[in-house]
């Protein structure tokens, strides 16, 4: 229910839109580059390949926004360890 919560929630979305926001403002129109910045804010690392393969097909599809709702959703941005 916490996932659906968090992947459905306004607020989230719209922290997700200011996400994609700030990643066209410092990377450019690159949607590889602002995936790239996108997974290293909210997890501070980078992407693996296959994790860049898939978020760059979501971003190219459904747009950079839904990248961010489900960067929200990772269990390493929802719990510290």
């Amino acid at each position: 229910v916490q996932s659906l919560g968090l992947f459905n929630s306004r607020f989230v979305n719209r922290q997700a839109e200011f996400l994609a926001q700030r990643a066209r403002k410092a990377v450019g129109e690159d949607v590889g580059r602002q995936v790239q910045a996108m997974v290293g804010w909210t997890l501070g690392r980078r992407p693996e390949p296959e994790e860049h393969s898939v978020l760059l097909g979501l971003a190219r599809e459904f747009g950079v926004e839904q990248v961010g709702r489900v960067l929200m959703n990772f269990n390493e941005f929802v719990f510290l360890e």
